[in-house]
């Protein structure tokens, strides 16, 4: 995970850990630095305009919440996608994060909507922001 090659034991647990933590806190902040310092100052950046992006991108419940539904829904659907509202309004930040990945790819909010569909298969799948859930037809 953190591309040690060193085999631990008693004696060495201490380098070791104090060589990761190393690259973890001082060599790979300091190597993204470098790598964008050129154009981050090109880019002229206003603090407010990069606090006020991250406050939209950073998720929240009542953010995500906001679930888009069909417009045509049956009983069953409209009790399940009151439990699916349900189940993200009470998600800690951690699993709404891993919520975020599955239905867009990335565990920040970079849509506006989240498109939730149903449809018979019996397989749960996403793509593009649209996540269906699939009916297990022999229980409908």
């Amino acid at each position: 995970m953190y591309d040690c090659k060193t085999l631990r034991n008693a004696e060495n647990i201490k380098s070791v850990l104090l060589e990761i933590a190393h690259t973890q806190i001082i060599q790979k902040p300091t190597f993204v630095r470098n790598c964008m310092e050129k154009e981050l100052t090109n880019a002229r950046l206003d603090k407010s305009k990069v606090e006020n992006l991250y406050a939209r991108i950073v998720p929240t419940n009542k953010k995500v919440v906001l679930l888009e539904f069909s417009e045509a829904m049956d009983t069953l659907k409209l009790e399940t996608a009151k439990h699916l509202k349900r189940y993200v309004n009470d998600m800690d930040r951690e699993k709404l994060g891993l919520f975020l990945r599955f239905c867009t790819g990335s565990n920040l909010l970079t849509t506006e909507k989240i498109h939730a569909e149903f449809a018979r298969n019996g397989k749960t799948t996403n793509c593009s922001y649209v996540w269906m859930y699939f009916e297990d037809s022999k229980n409908v």
